[in-house]
C-alpha cells in the first residue's frame, strides 16, 4: 500500500504434493509504481515468508507473450525450468515455468 492507493500485490503458497517449493501466483502492480522497485519487494517478502517455512525455491508460471514480466522475473534471478502448460484462457499461448533459489 502506498497510504491508501493499491501499489501490487503477490500471493504465495506452499505446494501441497512437494513442500520443498513456494509458488507465486497474482503478480501486480500499479503502472503508478512499475520500476520504482515494489515488484522485487513483493516477491523478496513472498521469499521471506517461503524461507521461514523452511523452503529456498520460488517457483511461477508466467504467459508466453508477457514479455516485460519475463525479462522481469530473469533480471531478479528467476530461470525458465524447460516445462511449459498451455494457457487456460487462450489456446494459442502457453506459461512458462520459472525458478528462483533463494539464500
Amino acid at each position: 500500500m502506498d497510504n491508501d492507493l493499491a501499489c501490487g500485490l503477490v500471493g504465495g503458497f506452499l505446494n501441497r504434493e512437494d513442500g520443498a517449493r513456494v509458488t507465486l501466483v497474482s503478480m501486480w502492480v500499479a503502472p503508478t509504481h512499475r520500476r520504482k522497485g515494489v515488484g522485487q519487494r513483493l516477491i523478496q517478502s513472498v521469499g521471506d515468508w517461503a524461507k521461514s517455512h523452511g523452503v529456498f525455491v520460488l517457483f511461477l508460471l508466467v504467459t508466453s507473450n508477457n514479455d516485460v514480466a519475463i525479462k522481469f522475473y530473469e533480471r531478479i534471478g528467476f530461470e525458465k525450468t524447460g516445462h511449459m502448460v498451455p494457457y487456460p484462457n487462450d489456446s494459442s499461448l502457453f506459461e512458462y515455468e520459472m525458478k528462483k533459489i533463494i539464500s
